[in-house]
């Protein structure tokens, strides 16, 4: 779909440019990152650009992001909204940063304020998430006490949404970031878990999801705009360590496989976590599944309940 877009070297190093991506609603917008680009900021400093498709052609919109400094590896994750205004960044230097853009005027400007794992006393796993309006924030810890932060945005400033969810790893919000889904593939088995926020906190729904020995359930997660389906990764799963999609849907009172759905073997054969990661996204009419591997991008399509 039109031309492709093309990293390049810098400092004689490739700059790994499309190591995170992801579009919006319509796919008519896309943000990618470059995590070992360097356009003045220093070596490994990271990059970041947001693209629109006109006219048959994917154009840049504004300017390019940069990180702070050297090995600020900016854009380890990239996640965008519902229309493409904004979008998410994680860098992994140090403690970690997260940090929240919008569009102003045909450019990109800080959202409320950078959040920096230093100053949040937690180093910052390279992972997070926004919802679909884009008032809504998630990422996660990867030591001390593990678990996922939520934060939403008041008066231009990122603010907690409720306390540490006491499991952190990777995250996914539904439509207005009302729902959470968290999963871990430490262990070998794996583990998920959906939360629901409630009056004041979040309360989880139903039991642990847990994979059989071996799977590594929950290297990628999704949740549909509504919440009520969710979307697991495990590529220990499967004839051969194939890889599996896991999906789950929630009737009135729990996560369950769908039916003829549990395991949807992965297409490519081999695959590893690396090209399994992040493998997972429903599209925004939750009738498609859209899981990427090393070599294509196979699409798992529905009328009723078999995929």
């Amino acid at each position: 779909l039109g031309m492709p877009m093309e990293g390049g070297i810098h400092n004689g190093y490739y700059d790994n440019f499309g190591f995170a991506v992801d579009l919006n609603e319509a796919g008519d917008r896309l943000v990618a990152s470059s995590l070992y680009g360097d356009l003045g900021n220093g070596t490994e400093s990271g990059f970041v650009q947001a693209y629109e498709f006109i006219d048959g052609e994917w154009q840049q919109i504004g300017s390019s992001l940069q990180g702070a400094g050297v090995n600020s590896h900016f854009g380890v994750k990239v996640a965008m909204n519902a229309t493409g205004s904004r979008f998410l960044v994680g860098a992994d230097s140090g403690a970690g940063a997260i940090y929240v853009y919008e569009e102003v005027d045909g450019d990109w400007q800080l959202l409320g304020q950078e959040l920096l794992g230093s100053e949040l006393g937690i180093n910052l796993m390279y992972n997070g998430t926004i919802d679909k309006i884009g008032n809504t924030i998630a990422f996660t810890q990867y030591t001390g006490p593990q678990g996922t932060y939520v934060y939403t945005l008041e008066d231009n400033m990122w603010l907690p949404k409720g306390t540490l969810v006491p499991l952190g790893g990777y995250c996914s919000l539904n439509g207005d970031g009302s729902i959470l889904g968290v999963s871990r593939s430490n262990g070998g088995d794996g583990l998920a878990r959906v939360y629901q926020f409630q009056t004041d906190d979040w309360v989880q729904l139903d039991d642990d999801i847990s994979g059989d020995s071996g799977d590594y359930l929950g290297v990628s997660n999704d949740l549909n705009y509504t919440g009520n389906r969710f979307l697991i990764g495990a590529v220990g799963a499967g004839p051969s360590l194939t890889g599996a999609t896991k999906v789950y849907i929630n009737g009135n009172i729990s996560y369950a496989p769908i039916p003829y759905l549990s395991d949807l073997p992965v297409i490519s054969a081999g695959c590893s976590v690396e090209s399994l990661d992040p493998p997972l996204a429903y599209n925004n009419n939750d009738d498609a599944i859209v899981g990427v591997t090393a070599t294509e991008f196979p699409i798992l399509e529905s009328t009723t309940v078999i995929w």
